[in-house]
């Protein structure tokens, strides 16, 4: 059933959604800032549409908002410059390119990355399994079980039927069992 929301309305759906948004684009973008930055974008382009269109499911149209956002951030990168090369980088009055501010925020967001890197990897045998899921599938396990979300509201951020995503979670679970298996035995 198609949906046009007002201003009310849409304050309500922000605020039920946005923390849940929040912690999906982080696990994708491992950066706090670009994360806030990223749902910020998200929810800015749903008003633009449902000013203009009727949206048939908001949470499943933010939810793919909010993959294209995550893709556009990282095409957008321009690189990762190293701290030495930024370091013997001077500006014109011969000062050099980093500032003691620039080092602590560097060495902070380092810091950051290694613990996410340690909470994501703990298992390895599950991170190899993930490697080999899709996309999608990774979104789904990531909804059921990351957010702790039921099979509807799978099914509503997902945009399919109930049913299609829990045929869609057994055949999943049944692969993944086979590829541990598999390893085992190996």
């Amino acid at each position: 059933m198609p949906t046009s929301m007002n201003k009310e309305e849409f304050d309500e759906f922000y605020l039920r959604e946005v923390d849940a948004l929040n912690r999906f684009v982080l696990v994708r973008m491992h950066n706090v800032v670009d994360a806030e930055d990223v749902t910020a974008e998200a929810f800015t382009r749903l008003l633009g549409k449902i000013e203009t269109e009727t949206v048939r499911n908001p949470r499943a149209y933010l939810y793919q908002i909010a993959r294209n956002c995550i893709t556009d951030h990282f095409r957008s990168a321009k690189g990762i410059v190293s701290i030495e090369a930024e370091e013997s980088r001077k500006n014109e009055d011969g000062v050099g390119g980093l500032t003691a501010v620039d080092r602590v925020s560097m060495q902070k967001s380092a810091e950051q990355l290694e613990r996410v890197e340690q909470g994501m990897f703990v298992n390895s045998r599950v991170a190899h399994v993930l490697l080999q899921c899709s996309n999608e599938e990774r979104l789904l396990l990531s909804l059921r079980y990351q957010e702790d979300l039921g099979w509807q509201e799978v099914a509503d951020r997902l945009g399919v039927s109930v049913i299609a995503v829990r045929v869609r979670h057994h055949r999943l679970m049944n692969t993944i069992r086979k590829i541990l298996q598999k390893d085992r035995n190996e």
